[in-house]
């Protein structure tokens, strides 16, 4: 993947300005950056969402892209297919298949030498995409990805439109897993994976053969999968490349931040130094004025070649003031039902309040239905 000279705004905000960079077969890349610096959009511009205003994108035309969005939409609600079915076709096996078939009933037809030709390299390239998804091992390979991702026997037989939203995102995750695709971008991942999945998740990509981008807050997760960091600076609109993890980019960032801000400081007593002799020799007899004139062009020179400090992010801060006392308890909550059918409930009879001050923790497995209860609150 090659990025050159890409330049991307709306409106008046430009988001990329001119940035290049490429990254090789098997890269691990952590992108990093504040809110806003741009990480989602240059997803966005990598699969085809947004044009941007100049550049090329430099691309295998046989790449096949896998993406995991930081929210999972929920695009699924009214399918009819269960779980097992959705993500059996992460492969397209059956579809190839029956491609292959074709061509083989359309060659038995076929006298023109000219068509046999054309049908045959058609066949190759069908049975070259089999051979990549591994037809005979891909279920063998789907269940180790269920089992691993510990989604139960029961979820798969459910209808996508019939799960939560928790559920949802691992079902999505393990269906970009088995689809195997050469490059596979991931945003904020780690998102609604519970401990043991998260782990199952960092070895799985560790020993992944293709080239990861991945969008994360989550450093343990960073420093255990990723082997490069990509810089996306909001304030310079421009993007730096790192060899290493994310604890190696923080190292290295503050040792050239504190080489930078060294220099910066002589820099400044030499401009402070080269100001003051001018002004004492400039209106001087003829050998103070040359004095003066020679340090003006060191001035000149060192200015051009002073060192420009990174602009600090600011922050917003929240001053909310409290204008009265909650009740007592300001959450009750009594004999609580709810489930996306009647067979599968998410809470039966529940019971619970919080009086005032108390903060309420809630933790569970992905899909045990913590996002749908908060929700609900």
């Amino acid at each position: 993947m090659k990025i050159e000279n890409l330049c991307m705004s709306f409106g008046t905000q430009i988001i990329f300005d001119n940035i290049s960079f490429q990254i090789n077969n098997n890269d691990k890349v952590g992108i990093i950056g504040v809110n806003g610096a741009g990480k989602s959009t240059l997803f966005n511009i990598l699969l085809g969402n947004l044009t941007p205003d100049s550049g090329t994108i430099t691309l295998n035309t046989k790449i096949n892209l896998g993406y995991l969005p930081q929210v999972i939409m929920d695009d699924a609600s009214n399918k009819e297919e269960t779980v097992f079915e959705y993500l059996l076709e992460g492969r397209p096996i059956k579809k190839l298949k029956e491609e292959l078939n074709s061509l083989y009933e359309i060659i038995a037809r076929t006298q023109d030498e000219y068509e046999l030709k054309k049908y045959y390299k058609k066949i190759n390239c069908v049975s070259e995409l089999l051979e990549y998804y591994d037809e005979y091992n891909a279920e063998s390979t789907l269940l180790k990805i269920i089992s691993g991702m510990n989604i139960e026997d029961s979820l798969l037989d459910l209808k996508l439109k019939n799960i939560s939203g928790g559920q949802k995102s691992k079902v999505a995750f393990a269906r970009l897993l088995y689809s195997n695709p050469e490059i596979m971008l991931l945003d904020e991942p780690t998102n609604h994976l519970d401990l043991d999945t998260k782990d199952y998740i960092i070895d799985y990509l560790k020993n992944y053969h293709g080239i990861i981008l991945v969008i994360s807050h989550d450093i343990e997760f960073l420093n255990e999968v990723t082997k490069k960091t990509l810089y996306v600076d909001k304030i310079k609109h421009n993007v730096e490349m790192y060899n290493g993890n994310y604890e190696k980019y923080i190292k290295i960032k503050n040792e050239r931040d504190l080489a930078k801000k060294r220099l910066h400081d002589r820099q400044i007593k030499e401009e402070e130094k080269l100001k003051n002799i001018i002004a004492k020799y400039i209106r001087g007899n003829e050998k103070k004025a040359n004095i003066a004139k020679d340090r003006i062009k060191k001035l000149e020179k060192l200015e051009s070649e002073k060192i420009e400090l990174e602009k600090k992010n600011k922050y917003t801060k929240f001053n909310m003031k409290i204008n009265r006392t909650s009740y007592s308890i300001p959450i009750k909550c009594n004999n609580l039902t709810f489930g996306y059918d009647e067979e599968n409930l998410l809470y039966k009879n529940l019971n619970f309040d919080l009086s005032r001050g108390e903060k309420l923790l809630v933790v569970g497995e992905n899909g045990i239905g913590k996002t749908t209860l908060l929700r609900l609150i």
